[in-house]
């Protein structure tokens, strides 16, 4: 399937769409630098990419206890240049967490991401970015950021930027 648009263009529209989300740092100056949710994968990697010509940022990815960190996480951190940390709950954060998001199952929100709004509140973080495609904006006073809702991309525009602008996945 072809491409809708070319990677510049890409870049350029997911660009200006990420300016509209943070006007406030971007014409004021940073109080605090963007958080980007890295899983790994091209999605995120994009929007921290595109973030990432325009204003430093930090990047944070949940680990369960035990697991290991997708082995492109860590091309991408050191791609990127993010101050990057990996945050493991303990056991008694988790199973508090696992019981705050049963009482909030109707959020319609998987567990996985209800772990980043949980760790980028305890990172200390009121917004953080991510490649998710919906928007599920608030969660405990903490916000989501998904530039990715809001452009009409296909599999064939994410390879194509992800293959011109981040070699090195």
């Amino acid at each position: 399937m072809e491409g809708t648009f070319t990677p510049r263009e890409a870049l350029d529209e997911l660009e200006a769409i990420i300016l509209k989300m943070c006007p406030e740092q971007a014409v004021n100056g940073l109080t605090e630098l963007p958080l980007i949710a890295l899983s790994g994968g091209i999605h995120s990697a994009l929007v921290a990419a595109a973030i990432n010509r325009h204003l430093p940022l930090r990047s944070f990815t949940v680990l369960l206890p035990g697991e290991e960190p997708p082995k492109e996480l860590e091309k991408i951190v050191e791609f990127l240049g993010t101050t990057h940390t990996e945050y493991v709950p303990s056991s008694a954060e988790l199973a508090l967490w696992k019981e705050e998001y049963q009482k909030q199952a109707a959020n319609k929100l998987s567990f996985n991401d209800f772990l980043l709004f949980a760790a980028a509140e305890k990172l200390g973080y009121e917004t953080f970015y991510s490649g998710h495609h919906e928007t599920i904006p608030v969660l405990s006073g903490v916000k989501r950021r998904s530039p990715l809702a809001e452009i009409a991309l296909n599999p064939a525009d994410y390879k194509a930027m992800a293959a011109r602008y981040l070699p090195c996945l």
